[in-house]
């Protein structure tokens, strides 16, 4: 073959693969537009459930539909083109709601609007003096119970004092203690399985109450948690093993270095 045949044979297939691409991109754009000019048709919604959800969801589907229709400036999704909505801002506005963690919303073309939802994981329910009821998220939300949802957390009672409204972060001290307790018995499958309350005294003093065996777990305050629950834990391996699990009353590592028990 000539060099001249040789170049002439490169030049056709670069202008081949020059034309492919050109079109693929023309398509796209048309599809694209296509896309964008489409009228909205209908609301796919999947929820990814907590894995600490003991009943139910903490919110339902018709629950994010109609949020999510609420936030459209029509509050209706007839007439309402793709290319009009700022998918971005929406999922702004969905992961205001306080069972929302994330919400990832995307179209197809024919009009229907993805929206995945992933919802908060519940650390603990909180009772308030104030009589309020709420859980807190992993990520210290404020979520408000209801009858539809209960998650097998423990329970946190006693002087806590919360007037802030269920929808914010935690922000009181004891609050922020509370949370913290609970979400280091969340990371400890040991703790996690055995602790079944959380009491806050008058004084402050957080104690825990454990599901098995008739005695308290004083720990004071929320500092220090890793050494406090590495010294109870090593209570329970090499004491309570040895004189028995209901001989103590209370079991304190409130003051560091030290593990004082008040017998029964």
């Amino acid at each position: 073959m000539s060099k001249v045949s040789s170049n002439r044979k490169t030049l056709f297939v670069g202008l081949a693969w020059f034309v492919g691409v050109l079109v693929l991109l023309l398509l796209t754009q048309q599809a694209y537009q296509y896309q964008q000019s489409t009228y909205c048709s209908n609301i796919d919604i999947q929820l990814m459930k907590s894995k600490s959800a003991d009943k139910g969801l903490s919110i339902n589907k018709k629950e994010v539909e109609q949020f999510f229709i609420n936030q459209l400036p029509g509050k209706t999704l007839n007439g309402v083109q793709v290319g009009k909505l700022d998918l971005e801002e929406l999922e702004i506005r969905l992961q205001t709601n306080p069972y929302i963690e994330k919400a990832d919303i995307y179209t197809d073309t024919k009009g229907t609007i993805h929206i995945d939802i992933k919802q908060r994981h519940p650390l603990v329910r909180v009772v308030t003096k104030q009589n309020t009821n709420f859980y807190l998220s992993k990520e210290g939300k404020k979520m408000p119970a209801n009858g539809q949802f209960s998650a097998r957390v423990p329970i946190a009672t006693g002087n806590i004092n919360d007037t802030q409204g269920v929808a914010d972060t935690a922000a009181s001290p004891r609050l922020k203690a509370i949370w913290a307790i609970a979400d280091y018995i969340d990371q400890h499958p040991f703790w996690k399985a055995n602790i079944e309350q959380i009491t806050v005294a008058n004084n402050g003093d957080i104690t825990l109450i454990p599901k098995l065996a008739n005695h308290h777990l004083l720990l004071g305050s929320a500092d220090n948690l890793p050494n406090k629950f590495n010294r109870l834990l090593t209570f329970y391996q090499d004491a309570l093993n040895q004189v028995g699990w209901y001989k103590y009353k209370t079991i304190s590592v409130k003051y560091n270095k030290q593990i004082i028990c008040t017998e029964k």
